[in-house]
């Protein structure tokens, strides 16, 4: 009796590490989306197709392992800081940017 008991706190545990991993991946494309949609603000085209671009691919290359959320928060932060900094001087917009 005492080893199938052990054997059930061991499975909960793995379980419950499974659901933290997925929540965690979950925030991670959150985060994501935020550091995309912040990257889109900016009105520099080079630097909005930079960041867009790069906040993609880390997210297509986003696997189960470990995710380090606290970095992509202080990352959301830099980008909030850069799209502020970029915007302040902004240019006459380019022919290349099709944005109106």
């Amino acid at each position: 009796m005492l080893r199938q008991f052990t054997l059930r706190s061991q499975s909960c545990f793995v379980a419950s590490r499974q659901f933290s991993s997925a929540s965690q991946t979950a925030e991670a494309e959150q985060l994501y989306g935020k550091i995309y949609d912040t990257a889109q603000e900016i009105e520099n085209f080079n630097f909005r197709s930079y960041f867009s671009r790069r906040a993609t691919e880390d997210l297509a290359n986003l696997k189960g392992e470990d995710v380090d959320i606290e970095g992509l928060k202080e990352r959301l932060a830099q980008m909030e800081r850069i799209k502020t900094v970029q915007n302040l001087y902004t240019q006459q917009r380019s022919i290349i940017d099709g944005r109106q």
